[in-house]
């Protein structure tokens, strides 16, 4: 799930960063205006610093779209650091209560197979013993 949410917040970031390069082209094309225009500096001088606000207002938004994926970076490292952690602990976990215990699980399964084995044989001694028994009752009792 913290993997799908940061997968989500890269995108998002990747979103951003699209948005902010389309900025930056927009940014491009109006210098590229204010070349042309250039010789005109004494007409359109107004229109000029206009268009430097608008700039200025651009990057304003941009610095602080930055800002704000600084932040966002800032709290996927946080919550990387943090599974990290948890993965150690798992892996303790894992290492130290659960290996042993499916071990012990093993062994035990063992014995149980070896004392069936065991019973087993038991069982067809006596199989055996009770067969040459009733053959020996059968035979007294015809001996009488």
């Amino acid at each position: 799930e913290q993997f799908d949410k940061i997968d989500e917040q890269f995108d998002k970031i990747d979103e951003q960063f699209d948005k902010i390069d389309e900025q930056f082209d927009k940014i491009d094309e109006q210098f590229d205006k204010i070349d042309k225009q250039f010789d005109e500096v004494g007409k359109k001088f107004d229109q000029i610093d206009s268009r430097f606000d608008k700039v200025d207002s651009r990057l304003d938004k941009v610095d602080s779209r930055l800002d704000k994926v600084d932040s966002r970076l800032d709290k996927v490292d946080s919550r990387l650091d943090k599974v990290e952690k948890r993965l150690d602990k798992i892996e303790i976990t894992i290492e130290n209560d659960i290996k042993p215990d499916i071990k012990a699980t093993l062994d035990g399964y063992k014995q149980l197979a070896e004392g069936q084995e065991e019973i087993k044989a038991q069982l067809i001694e006596l199989s055996s013993r009770v067969d040459n028994q009733e053959v020996e009752i059968t035979a007294l009792r015809r001996a009488k």
